[in-house]
């Protein structure tokens, strides 16, 4: 299929740490002189690292899936077992202030989340990704999503659970990817009017059009068409109007299957949406974000 997830399962973020060097300075008989002191990298907790901007309590909308892994062979990352894949594992996130982060997913009780000391930064210093463990020695890590022109997104992020390992299975690893946000309030959804998202990923769009609760659009290939790419049928908005599902298919493959997806933001302006197909006996899952352009 031609949609890709914008969340990349890989390895866990590690602990964080800078290594002390000194350097030889002329004409001081080789006495070193330490260099300057590196400016601490701040422990990421769910108050500081910036992915929302939140000052009370806060229960994130959500969509997720299962799938059992192993290592890729490669140095980095994960192969997926396909046959694994189970898009009916949920995952729950939510928010206690003033800064503390909690998550549960099907079969396995909500436990709070300790930030581990590992993360990831963009040029300007924001936090792009902050890795935490859960009471039982477990991990998540949490990602900023990133918009093709560079800008993340200010209430809608991707996010990996880690459970239990079984060594003596061929895919050892289970892990609940999921995309989260803020959910926007029923309010926030206009009553008329169309209103254009931009995806997460390079040549995608969706159209959104209140008065007829309708939404049309899709995944671009790179030579602008659509017609070869994935894209929306009978995709409309909930009786809360606040969300939306359909169809979607890939003429690519020939799969077909689902869209859920729901309104983030204080103004509805961006989504978040969890794709599944359907192809020669195998699920596939993606997920999809965007913010409005205009």
């Amino acid at each position: 299929a031609l949609a890709l997830s914008g969340l990349l399962i890989g390895c866990g973020g590690g602990d964080g740490g800078s290594g002390g060097s000194v350097v030889q300075v002329p004409g001081t008989g080789g006495t070193p002189a330490p260099s300057p002191t590196p400016t601490p990298t701040p422990t990421p907790d769910f108050s500081t690292f910036g992915f929302f901007d939140l000052d009370q309590s806060q229960a994130f909308t959500s969509f997720s899936y299962f799938v059992r892994l192993k290592d890729s062979g490669g140095g980095f990352g994960y192969e997926a077992d396909a046959a694994s894949v189970d898009p009916d594992v949920e995952a729950k996130i939510r928010f206690e202030a003033p800064k503390s982060l909690f998550f549960a997913t099907t079969g396995y009780a909500e436990v709070r989340l300790t930030a581990n000391g590992g993360g990831g930064y963009s040029p300007d210093g924001t936090i792009t990704q902050a890795g935490f463990r859960t009471t039982d020695g477990n991990t998540v890590n949490l990602y900023a999503i990133l918009m093709p022109s560079g800008l993340m997104l200010d209430y809608s992020a991707y996010g990996e659970w880690f459970g239990p390992t079984n060594h003596a299975a061929a895919y050892p690893y289970t892990a609940v990817p999921f995309v989260y946000g803020v959910p926007a309030p029923q309010s926030a959804i206009p009553a008329t009017g169309t209103r254009t998202y931009v995806l997460n990923l390079e040549g995608g769009a969706i159209a959104v059009d209140f008065a007829r609760a309708e939404i049309t659009g899709g995944f671009e290939t790179t030579d602008g068409n659509l017609a070869q790419g994935l894209s929306l049928s009978g995709v409309t908005l909930n009786a809360e109007r606040t969300g939306f599902s359909g169809s979607i298919s890939d003429v690519e493959d020939g799969s077909t299957g689902t869209i859920e997806g729901s309104f983030t933001g204080p103004d509805a302006e961006e989504f978040i949406a969890r794709l599944v197909t359907e192809s020669d006996g195998k699920t596939s899952v993606w997920f999809w974000a965007g913010s409005a352009a205009n």
